[in-house]
């Protein structure tokens, strides 16, 4: 009798110790970079840090991160993914511990020891962050298996961003919040050994060749909607609480606001994972993105609480949801995992653009109207993204009417 928590039972494409490794792995790359805001809170009154080198430093992990995810691209098919996450945890776990003490140091001020310590956790979290994309690339199932990763992700994740204000408040702010994120690396980190490792022969490599799919116009096609999609929802996410305070929602209605995107987020991405490509990645780029988009513009234009809130909600599952599915299309591109490690790392370093680009543009506009371009720019995205699914689905069916016209091998 099958066990279910047999940990080799297959799971996607995987078995469920792969499923926790991918799951444990954006978890620890991403826990720094969405406490952010109680890590810039608790610098601030632990440190009497000025908000600016607090956001900057906040900034600087984030960036780190995504860079080092996009140069890991370049190489990720000559290096064991498990060894590279594994090295990512030990540098994030050393740059959170040190973090915790950065006020100790007689020698150094602690915003240098800072600097010096955050960086050092934003090359670890890309080194982990870029394995877990690659880890699933090549495998016929990765688009589910790497979904349903974010969606476990994602859950740990809310569970930490509930808890972390208690723990500034109680437990000498900044040093607590850096313990806590060392100890949850720490305890989640031993799961990394088990992370996928595809890696093909040379032989492979030079019989394969390049699908269709992977021509230049279709490959620059995909990360131009990629971008413009994890810009416009940047611009949207940055001012949701400006929107908040032009309708008079309370502190509590602000709050409750704002915390549907990441609930949102958990079923959006489970269900990224769940559906892979049954429904045809044309029709499910272009109904999510265009449900991202009416829900911008129900933001820029409600006054209702209720509306707004519900609005928030649906940006948050399907935020996530397009989040996932851009990125888990990318583990169909090739097997060595060099586009979806860009992916990942293009993902972060682009959604990080869209507080500045929609700055940029409140300049001359009214927040609503950010927020309406962020909806404009959503549906370019699914008109970018639509010729891009064609080549791949004429891609796939031609796969399978070459294989099954093959002689089958006795």
């Amino acid at each position: 009798m099958l066990n279910f928590f047999n940990a080799e039972r297959p799971f996607f494409g995987g078995s469920l110790l792969a499923w926790m490794a991918v799951t444990c792995a954006v978890f620890i790359s991403w826990h720094g970079a969405l406490g952010i805001p109680v890590q810039v809170g608790a610098l601030i009154d632990g440190l009497d840090m000025s908000a600016k080198d607090a956001g900057f430093l906040g900034s600087l992990e984030l960036t780190t991160m995504s860079v080092v995810a996009i140069l890991l691209a370049i190489r990720i098919d000559r290096w064991h993914k498990p060894i590279i996450a594994l090295l990512g945890l030990g540098l994030a776990i050393i740059g959170q511990g040190v973090s915790a003490i950065a006020h100790t140091f007689e020698l150094f001020d602690a915003y240098q020891v800072l600097l010096v310590t955050r960086f050092l956790v934003g090359v670890g979290a890309g080194l982990m962050y870029g394995a877990a994309c690659a880890s699933v690339a090549g495998n016929p199932s990765g688009d589910r298996l790497f979904g349903l990763g974010m969606s476990g992700a994602q859950v740990l994740l809310t569970l930490m961003l509930f808890a972390l204000p208690w723990v500034t408040t109680h437990w000498h702010q900044q040093q607590g919040v850096y313990l806590v994120l060392a100890a949850l690396s720490i305890g989640f980190g031993g799961f990394l050994l088990k992370m996928p490792d595809p890696r093909i022969s040379v032989e492979e490599k030079k019989s394969n060749g390049q699908p269709a799919l992977l021509s230049p116009t279709n490959i620059t096609l995909y990360f131009i909607a990629l971008s413009l999609f994890n810009v416009a929802i940047g611009m949207d996410w940055s001012f949701a609480d400006r929107r908040a305070d032009a309708i008079g929602m309370t502190d509590e209605e602000a709050g409750s606001f704002l915390a549907m995107m990441p609930m949102g987020g958990i079923i959006g991405s489970g269900v990224a994972g769940l559906i892979g490509d049954r429904f045809g990645r044309v029709r499910t780029f272009v109904v999510a993105l265009s449900i991202c988009a009416v829900t911008c513009f129900v933001m820029a234009r409600s006054n209702s609480v209720l509306a707004m809130v519900l609005a928030m909600l649906c940006l948050g599952v399907f935020e996530l949801f397009v989040m996932t599915y851009f990125i888990a299309t990318a583990t169909r591109f090739d097997r060595q995992g060099h586009w979806v490690t860009l992916a990942g790392g293009m993902t972060m370093l682009t959604y990080g653009l869209g507080p500045s680009v929609g700055g940029y543009l409140a300049e001359f506009i009214t927040i609503s109207q950010v927020c309406e371009v962020a909806g404009l720019t959503c549906i370019a995205a699914a008109l970018v993204q639509i010729p891009v699914c064609l080549a791949m689905e004429r891609n796939v069916r031609e796969e399978q009417l070459a294989s099954a016209e093959s002689p089958v091998a006795l």
